[in-house]
């Protein structure tokens, strides 16, 4: 009886070594670093138009939480400059942050294709974004600013992607992102994205 349960004990000691080793052959977690560009339409519903564009660096941990599926999340800032008909851009320079643009990121994916060196993953993203604005510009009856509303606004994002990583060496590899937003509720996003991702 002693000599079966050593048995059993030294085959689940075994099972747990080997466990942990295929563990270690795919790696669950992933860090992302990568320079970004977005830019962002605005229609206006009584038919003007107006646009930003923003180019900075977006930090990413994803996680696999099945065989394919990954949920991650994105946390980026960058620099933003804006035109079009509107008066939202119109910052004074005491009123500007050089990196005066954030935004957060959550989002699905699957690995449509799942390979040692190649992996293809259609994601839905949900994004959260934050900058300065011009609120409103108000004036007294001879014209002569009285008062400017400066303040930050939040915008929301639905984005459909697709996230490719390549291989670059044991454990690193190069990844890219694109996604995008059709004209929803006036609003229309693209965003993209390249960099390098460590896995562990």
């Amino acid at each position: 009886m002693k000599t079966l349960k050593k048995c059993a004990l030294a085959l689940l000691m075994l099972t747990a070594v080997y466990s942990t080793s295929l563990a270690q052959e795919s790696p669950k977690n992933e860090i992302s670093i990568s320079p970004m560009y977005l830019h962002y339409s605005i229609h206006y519903s009584q038919g003007s138009n107006a646009y930003y564009n923003v180019y900075g660096v977006e930090v990413g941990y994803a996680r696999s939480i099945a065989e394919r599926l990954i949920v991650e999340a994105r946390f980026g800032k960058g620099y933003l400059k804006g035109g079009g008909e509107t008066i939202i851009f119109d910052l004074k320079e005491d009123e500007k942050d050089f990196l005066n643009y954030s935004t957060w990121k959550l989002g699905l994916g699957y690995n449509v294709i799942n390979t040692e060196k190649l992996r293809l993953t259609p994601q839905f993203s949900f994004m959260r974004t934050s900058f300065t604005v011009v609120r409103g510009i108000f004036s007294d009856g001879d014209g002569t600013i009285v008062q400017r509303d400066v303040g930050s606004q939040i915008d929301i994002s639905y984005l459909v992607g697709l996230k490719l990583w390549n291989r670059l060496g044991e454990n690193v590899g190069l990844v890219t992102q694109i996604a995008y937003q059709p004209n929803i509720g006036g609003s229309e996003v693209f965003v993209a994205s390249t960099g390098v991702s460590f896995s562990f």
